[in-house]
């Protein structure tokens, strides 16, 4: 008996079951019959996870009050308008040039370079309506040659392990690498948050500037090459057992 079967038959055994667990119940029947009976255990424990989280929050929009929504969504305008002039203020405390702009709908963005020995990153800030976070992006100058994405990704989860405040990320759609923190704002934006994390971003960037940029070109040591050639072989061992 698989998760999924498992959940549905706990729900179905408690006939005093509430109306919450029959709509439960209802839901988890009706993703039973979407699937289908020839489905994996980790399919089936990925589909009674998706239904169970689908409820909780069908559950908690049901007691959630319209009223305070709308509210919530009003005060957000004034937030939002809030968050650019914190970020207008900081960028103009600091005289850096800066270009502002609407990325998308919904989320308002900043963008300018910054250069610290010979050093270039390209920082951004997005401020995401549907989400109430603010978004810290600082992109380094070089991307990810294909080639070397497996080592660069074992590099990458080396350098974020000590890291406090977010964590370098690798875009495979364009190669693009850059180090990402995203805190929320869904109130307000304060000042000295906004600017701790710019800077905490900034020299977390410049940090592990040299060693993504190693990586991320194929520029190893000897030491470091023998060590990704040996894991490669281990590797296509494992694949063609």
């Amino acid at each position: 008996m698989n998760k999924l079967q498992e959940a549905i038959a706990k729900l179905k055994a408690d006939e005093q079951r509430s109306e919450l667990n029959e709509r439960l119940l209802q839901m988890l029947l009706e993703k039973q019959r979407e699937l289908g009976d020839n489905i994996s255990e980790e399919e089936a424990e990925k589909a009674a996870s998706d239904v169970f989280k689908e409820h909780l929050m069908e559950a908690l929009r049901s007691v959630v009050p319209h009223v305070e929504e709308a509210e919530e969504e009003e005060n957000w305008d004034d937030t939002m308008e809030d968050a650019k002039d914190v970020v207008h203020g900081y960028f103009r405390d600091k005289k850096w040039k800066y270009r502002d702009y609407v990325h998308q709908k919904g989320v308002h963005a900043f963008e300018l370079g910054i250069r610290e020995n010979g050093k270039l990153l390209r920082m951004k800030v997005y401020l995401e309506s549907s989400a109430k976070v603010c978004r810290v992006d600082a992109v380094f100058p070089f991307q990810a040659e294909k080639e070397f994405v497996y080592p660069l990704c074992e590099k990458l989860a080396r350098e974020n392990y000590p890291r406090r405040f977010g964590a370098l990320q690798y875009d495979e759609r364009d190669s693009e690498l850059s180090y990402r923190y995203s805190f929320p704002i869904r109130h307000c934006l304060h000042e000295d948050d906004f600017r701790m994390v710019f800077m905490a971003v900034m020299a977390s960037a410049y940090a592990s500037y040299d060693a993504v940029r190693q990586y991320a070109v194929g520029r190893f040591r000897k030491a470091e090459r023998d060590a990704i050639t040996c894991r490669a072989q281990k590797l296509i061992i494992e694949l063609d057992q």
